[in-house]
């Protein structure tokens, strides 16, 4: 089962350095769906590396965050759309807000996170998000697979109005009680625990870029609660 995932053992595409798979694998069998997004990071990588901007560029700063953190955002966007049927038409939006100047680089946290419907985010950027979604949903599907295994989660900073939007790909479905007779009152139940989750998510992420934790395993004892 190929599935991105926040398990610090998984392995990094060797190309582009943002995806992880379980094993080879898996990573072979992803690899006609990732190929033309793993070419762009590259292009992206490469651009960055090469600009001449300071540490305030807003999209160096965001791709950096989502190379550090980016199974995480991963776990976030597929914990705020756990039923397949959520997906199509939507996406995951996670802003970011700069952190305290001692703080290590790309001085960077999230300040919120939310589900949204891509027709509601206002003109060409939600055009433009679209057309990105479209696209990886169309890769799933040219593949045999459901593209509603595709869930697509816009990291932006307001402050620089810069953006990206980052693919993950899920091959299973969270929600244990679709079809049960009481599914509405346990969808109730079910979407109060992913929420929650979100939050420790979250919690794990800021804990990690302040520096108030080391490592992955010591930022996920952090308690859940506000940001």
């Amino acid at each position: 089962r190929n599935k991105e995932t926040i398990n610090a053992k998984h392995k990094k595409c060797g190309k582009c350095g943002i995806v992880k798979y379980c094993s080879r694998e898996c990573q072979i069998a992803d690899w006609p769906r990732h190929k033309r997004s793993c070419r762009e990071w590259r292009k992206k990588k490469l651009e960055v590396k090469n600009s001449t901007t300071n540490e305030n560029d807003g999209f160096k700063r965001i791709y950096n965050f989502s190379s550090k953190y980016g199974p995480l955002c991963g776990s976030i966007a597929q914990h705020l759309f756990p039923n397949k049927t959520w997906r199509k038409g939507t996406i995951a939006i996670i802003h970011l807000q700069d952190l305290p100047e001692d703080c290590k680089f790309p001085r960077m946290e999230i300040e919120s996170v939310r589900r949204a419907d891509i027709k509601n985010l206002p003109g060409d950027f939600g055009t433009q998000c679209l057309q990105l979604v479209n696209r990886e949903r169309k890769l799933m599907q040219d593949r045999g697979k459901d593209p509603n295994d595709v869930i697509c989660a816009l990291l932006s900073h307001p402050k620089t109005t810069s953006f990206i939007v980052v693919p993950f790909a899920f091959h299973d479905e969270k929600d244990p009680f679709k079809g049960t007779p009481t599914a509405a009152k346990k969808k109730t139940a079910i979407n109060q625990f992913y929420d929650y989750e979100v939050v420790r998510i979250v919690r794990t992420i800021n804990s990690l870029a302040r520096g108030e934790s080391k490592d992955l395993k010591s930022a996920k004892k952090c308690p859940a609660g506000p940001t």
